[in-house]
């Protein structure tokens, strides 16, 4: 069951990212950066973003880093986990 979380949490992630409306602020604001970074999403059970943790980053632009962070954190997936059930993914995005 956690590898079809992941899988999930990871496919979702990747079309929130390839997305027009990220897509489109990413480049109104951080059309420049470039780099990767590996960040901890912990999901609830509700499929709402409960944490978005920056692990490890080649990417040193702290506002861009936050602007991921808050747009990670308005996310909510489309799928739900059992009561009281929290789930965290490690998950790597390239620019």
């Amino acid at each position: 069951e956690d590898e079809i979380i992941v899988q999930t949490v990871t496919n979702e992630v990747d079309l929130l990212f390839k997305s027009k409306d990220f897509l489109q602020k990413k480049e109104k604001k951080y059309n420049d950066i470039t780099g990767s970074m590996i960040v901890d999403i912990g999901v609830i059970h509700s499929g709402k973003v409960s944490t978005f943790y920056n692990v490890e980053s080649t990417i040193t632009n702290i506002d861009f880093i936050n602007f991921m962070s808050d747009y990670i954190l308005k996310h909510k997936f489309k799928f739900k986990l059992p009561k009281k059930s929290r789930h965290k993914i490690r998950y790597t995005i390239t620019f």
